[in-house]
């Protein structure tokens, strides 16, 4: 179906948002920090959704998105966090929903659907 990027430093929790959108025909790049996303998102021109997780080294989620607003890059971004606060305020930052962790599948799944 769609080809989604996950950003998130938790190998754990990249390999569950993995399994949950592959098995529904999504194609998945992974990520473990906002600089290998970046390179990811500017090679594939294709990925329709970015799920991107707050607080990782390197490159924090707040950087991302304004690296990706710099760059004029228009993709749709939903954060993932563990920081319900932090999560409401990427909002303001350029992502267009946000979703605490641990996610639930069917809530995962209804978000992917409405961006891709």
């Amino acid at each position: 179906m769609a080809k989604i990027l996950v950003i998130d430093d938790d190998i754990s929790s990249r390999f569950l948002v993995k399994k949950v959108l592959e098995k529904n025909s999504h194609e998945v790049l992974e990520a473990e920090n906002g600089v290998d996303g970046l390179r990811l998102l500017k090679g594939n021109p294709d990925i329709k959704l970015v799920l991107l997780d707050l607080i990782m080294p390197v490159m924090n989620g707040q950087d991302f998105l304004k690296a990706i607003m710099q760059e004029g890059i228009n993709v749709p971004v939903v954060v993932l966090s563990t920081d319900d606060e932090k999560a409401k305020e990427s909002k303001f930052q350029g992502a267009k929903e946000y979703m605490v962790k641990p996610v639930k599948p069917i809530e995962l799944l209804d978000i992917v659907a409405k961006y891709v």
